[in-house]
C-alpha cells in the first residue's frame, strides 16, 4: 500500500466536499438543503473519478466534522491495511453508533462515481454490510456534525476555539 494514500490521498475528498460547498455558496448554485445534498454526491463522484488508478481506497468524510482527528483517519486507515481481502471500514463513536470517516476500497470506487442524493453512499453501505468492519473511535468524533452558525458557535464555546 502506497505511502501517498496515507496522507495526500485521505484528505483529497475532504478538500472537494469544502471547497465544493464554499464555491457553491459564493456563486449562488448553492441554495437549498437539496442543493446541499446533491453536491455532496457530486463531490463524491468528481473526487472518486480523480483519483489515481493505483489508489487502494478512499476516506469519506464531511468537512463540517471538526472532532475528527488525525487519529481517528489513521485508526480506520490502519483497519484496511491490516484486512487481509479489502473491507469498507466506518469510524463509530465509543457506543458503536455508526458515523465517519467511511472508507471504501477501489472495488467500490464504479458505484462511488454512481451516487446521487443523500442515500447513495448509504446504499454501498448496505450492499458490502458483509465486509464492513466498524472501528470504534474515542467519545463521539465519529458523530459530531455542525450543519448551523449556532452549532459551530456552540462547539467552538464548549471547546474554548477563538
Amino acid at each position: 500500500r502506497s505511502p501517498f494514500f496515507s496522507g495526500f490521498v485521505t484528505w483529497i475528498l475532504l478538500f472537494f466536499l469544502v471547497v465544493g460547498f464554499a464555491y457553491g455558496r459564493t456563486v449562488g448554485t448553492v441554495k437549498n438543503d437539496r442543493d446541499v445534498i446533491d453536491g455532496m454526491a457530486a463531490s463524491i463522484r468528481r473526487g472518486v473519478a480523480s483519483l489515481p488508478r493505483a489508489c487502494a481506497a478512499v476516506v469519506v468524510a464531511p468537512g463540517d466534522m471538526p472532532d475528527l482527528t488525525e487519529d481517528d483517519f489513521t485508526s480506520v486507515i490502519n483497519g484496511f491495511r491490516a484486512m487481509p481481502q479489502a473491507t469498507l471500514q466506518q469510524g463509530t463513536a465509543e457506543d458503536g453508533t455508526p458515523g465517519h470517516p467511511v472508507l471504501f476500497p477501489a472495488d467500490c470506487f464504479v458505484a462511488l462515481r454512481q451516487i446521487t442524493g443523500d442515500q447513495g453512499a448509504r446504499d454501498i453501505l448496505r450492499a458490502n454490510a458483509h465486509r464492513l468492519r466498524r472501528v470504534a473511535l474515542p467519545g463521539r468524533n465519529a458523530l459530531t456534525d455542525l450543519d448551523t452558525p449556532e452549532a459551530w458557535e456552540a462547539w467552538r464555546a464548549e471547546n474554548a476555539v477563538g
